[in-house]
């Protein structure tokens, strides 16, 4: 019996693989990058200000609810890391509903 290369017309060569990693390399350094700003800016600096907020009012739950929203936007930012899209959406929407109800709580 014959052996057959099944080479499809636009398979990938083993040299272009180097270039396609070196690819995913610059892609994975922006993910990072991104995933450092989610933890920063979003988990520091907004939920901070509900935090404070929910304190200077003496909210309890306004207060919980801002702890929350860091939680779940950190983890957010940690499943980017690990290339997790649906998983940081996930955490994304929590994060941003229990910001609402924070603001909302420290409003109401």
């Amino acid at each position: 019996m014959q052996t057959q290369d099944y080479h499809a017309p636009g398979a990938l060569d083993p040299e272009e693989m180097a270039a396609l990693n070196a690819i995913h390399a610059d892609q994975s350094s922006t993910f990072e990058a991104y995933a450092v700003a989610i933890i920063l800016l979003f988990g520091a600096v907004i939920v901070s200000a509900l935090v404070a907020g929910s304190l200077v009012y003496n909210d309890r739950t306004g207060f919980f609810t801002a702890v929350g929203a860091a939680m779940a936007a950190w983890l957010g930012g940690h499943a980017l890391l690990l290339d997790r899209p649906r998983i940081v959406a996930l955490f994304e929407v929590v994060a941003l509903a229990l910001s609402v109800a924070s603001a909302i709580a420290i409003a109401t």
